[in-house]
């Protein structure tokens, strides 16, 4: 069956819950940005030409978050940052991430998240955004139908 003509994007049809907080107040270029944590295959090829290809067997996303630095939202992820990385060191708390698109049917999910990268600490003369960056282990994909 060939695809629609129109197609929709809206990023409020985006449900974006980490831990059991569901994520909403996304910044000016907000959202998320899912990257695979590694190419599929890489190559190498020898003086003579002859290539060998690689296939990685690394199945783990990393997520971008992009969030309102004045939101309610800034505060949770600020608080699971916090409780995933105490200063006294220790065990690295669970935490679970779901992302799902309402329209596409698009999801992606994971029991396992962890922050990998503090958000830069901007203060500016207008409203800023903060980016959280996650390592999501080895998370289900299920494509857009």
């Amino acid at each position: 069956m060939p695809k629609e003509p129109l197609q929709t994007h809206d990023l409020g049809s985006i449900f974006l819950v980490i831990g059991t907080s569901r994520i909403s107040a996304w910044g000016e270029s907000g959202g998320v940005m899912l990257k695979p944590n590694a190419d599929l295959a890489t190559v190498a090829v020898g003086a003579g030409g002859h290539a060998v290809v690689s296939r990685s067997g690394d199945v783990h996303y990393t997520a971008e978050v992009t969030v309102q630095r004045e939101s309610e939202d800034y505060a949770l992820l600020q608080g699971m940052l916090a409780a995933q990385h105490p200063p006294t060191g220790g065990a690295i708390e669970r935490l679970s991430f779901l992302l799902a698109n309402s329209i596409t049917g698009e999801k992606l999910s994971t029991d396992y998240a962890v922050f990998t990268i503090r958000p830069d600490l901007e203060h500016a003369k207008e409203a800023g955004e903060a980016t959280f960056t996650l390592f999501l282990y080895a998370p289900e994909h299920i494509l857009p139908s």
